[in-house]
């Protein structure tokens, strides 16, 4: 067997050219370029992403505690000498425990009065909060929303005069 000279084969033209790109640089080196670009791109797609959640969750919390609210007003007002205004006070006492900023009173019946309802007399309680100033996020998308929930419950017995 006759020894092969390696250091002739380097040296020919397309032999072991797999390290090199084709300008002649090293295919090693690093792509600050790329990276940079990618950044530029990538950065202000996932703020939006990020910002757009932190806006929908705060609308999902929002519209969580409008319905406990309500139903916490609901179940107030149909026990044994149930009132409107002590459904409305646990109504405002729930808003104001997490936090929700309402404009007025945020709270109206319909059907009937807590009051002067027979039993088992249907009440609906509706609450109605803006989303402007209970959104954590800065965007503003959804100022000029309104959270309402409503729900109907009978009167457990009806007050006494």
């Amino acid at each position: 067997m006759n020894p092969v000279n390696h250091a002739s084969k380097r040296t020919r033209p397309g032999f072991f050219t797999a390290g090199r790109a084709r300008s002649g640089g090293n295919l090693n080196q690093p792509r600050r370029g790329t990276a940079t670009a990618e950044i530029a791109f990538c950065l202000p797609v996932l703020l939006t992403f990020t910002f757009a959640t932190v806006d929908l969750c705060s609308i999902f919390f929002l519209k969580e505690t409008v319905a406990i609210a309500a139903y916490e007003g609901a179940r107030r007002g149909i026990n044994r000498g149930g009132t409107d205004q002590a459904a409305i006070a646990r109504v405002h006492e729930i808003l104001d425990e997490r936090g929700v900023s309402y404009e007025g009173n945020a709270v109206t019946l319909e059907n009937s009065t807590f009051s002067t309802a027979d039993t088992l007399e249907h009440v609906t309680i509706v609450v109605t909060v803006p989303a402007a100033g209970n959104l954590y996020a800065p965007a503003g998308l959804y100022n000029d929303l309104d959270i309402t929930h409503r729900i109907t419950m009978r009167k457990e017995f009806r007050n006494q005069d």
